[in-house]
């Protein structure tokens, strides 16, 4: 599925590029677009966001696995035993 993002801008999901990510840059808005300013974006904070932020983080792999937190979950709460 393509989608548009701006005038004449189609993006498509791939391995390294997710829908949660497309979405989010539709959400970017600005009052003029000029290539040669760097504008500060400032990105709304919503559930859009925070969906393609985890989709960075899984991909880059710096999410913990699930399993590793359950572990990790019912150790930590055992008393020390010496």
């Amino acid at each position: 599925m393509h989608r548009e993002v701006g005038p004449g801008i189609m993006l498509t999901p791939t391995r390294d590029l997710t829908q949660n990510e497309i979405d989010a840059a539709k959400a970017v808005r600005m009052a003029e677009f000029n290539v040669q300013n760097q504008q500060k974006i400032e990105w709304p904070r919503n559930l859009i966001m925070a969906k393609a932020y985890v989709d960075q983080l899984e991909r880059s792999q710096a999410l913990p696995d699930l399993k590793t937190l359950e572990e990790h979950e019912k150790w930590q709460h055992r008393p020390f035993v010496p």
